[in-house]
């Protein structure tokens, strides 16, 4: 019986073993050569081998089709950058312990921006942000065409519109003709804002802070122009005013109407008494207690009373 026990357990562990090594020999290393660290990194990160690397469920055949796949995938991550006619050469190598994924990238020549045609229409054209925005916008002829900087510029034509008041806003244009045997590009943007929406009437939740004071910290009134810097400043002044223990200020542009917007004001008052205490020391009095009491709300214009011992 104590050599069965044995050699069953010798045989467990013999399997366990054997599926360890199989595990370790499915194991992938991929390398991108040819071109910046940066970009090198952005590429493996977009290759379905490198992704599966460590499976446990890799079986040759199914490393070889990951590998030809590669190559697609490398063309068609490489047009972000702008290299329409790269020339990749790779190699798949078997190996004690797995398979190492190598592709060497000529990238060839760029394609150049010939042509950026940003158009604006609606009220922002003379909006003075807008203005400024296209004078130092980020693409511009002459240069490589990279997609990503693109959607970036694109994000930061709707970025400027929604934090402005353009809440109807919407590009009517949004195109990148490229002609790789040219090695050219053309940019068309075209954004029609609409209307500005303007604040309309602030409207205050019951505290007991008086609306009096509460207009005093707000920096709007009904009537001007919609700004997300304003919403913030508001909030600010209400958060940093010491009444309050939440503060939101929320834009409800799905109540916008007839060119206005509203805003939503959640407040919750800090307790109405405030108690401290905390030790302190004088050469003459030595140490010694200090005790405080604060009222925050003796009434609703923001009066306070405070006293110390």
């Amino acid at each position: 019986m104590i050599k069965s026990a044995a050699f069953r357990l010798c045989c467990t562990l013999l399997l366990l073993l054997s599926f360890s090594l199989k595990a370790e020999d499915s194991r992938i290393v991929v390398s991108v050569d040819g071109v910046d660290d940066a970009t090198a990194d952005t590429l493996l990160m977009g290759l379905t081998i490198e992704r599966h690397k460590d499976s446990e469920r890799l079986s040759q055949r199914y490393v070889e089709k990951l590998h030809q796949g590669s190559f697609d995938e490398l063309r068609t991550m490489l047009t972000v950058y702008g290299y329409y006619s790269p020339t990749i050469q790779g190699e798949l190598t078997q190996k004690e312990n797995g398979w190492q994924a190598s592709y060497q990238i000529k990238t060839g020549e760029a394609v150049i921006i010939d042509l950026v045609d940003v158009q604006i229409q609606g009220e922002a054209q003379t909006d003075t942000e807008f203005q400024s925005l296209l004078k130092s916008f980020p693409l511009v002829a002459g240069q490589q065409l990279n997609h990503q900087e693109y959607e970036n510029a694109k994000k930061s034509v709707l970025r400027l519109a929604a934090s402005r008041g353009y809440f109807d806003g919407e590009l009517t244009r949004s195109e990148v003709q490229v002609y790789p045997d040219k090695k050219s590009a053309t940019v068309y943007l075209y954004y029609d804002s609409g209307i500005r929406y303007h604040f309309d009437s602030v409207q205050y939740p019951d505290t007991v802070v008086g609306d009096r004071l509460l207009t005093k910290l707000q920096p709007i009134k009904a009537g001007d122009a919609y700004s997300d810097s304003k919403v913030l400043s508001f909030r600010n002044n209400l958060s940093n005013s010491g009444y309050f223990d939440v503060v939101s200020v929320r834009t409800m542009r799905e109540e916008r109407a007839d060119g206005k917007v509203p805003l939503q004001i959640t407040l919750v008052e800090k307790p109405k008494h405030l108690y401290t205490a905390g030790l302190g020391y004088g050469t003459d009095t030595g140490a010694r207690l200090a005790l405080g009491w604060e009222n925050r709300y003796i009434n609703d214009r923001g009066h306070r009373l405070q006293t110390d011992a």
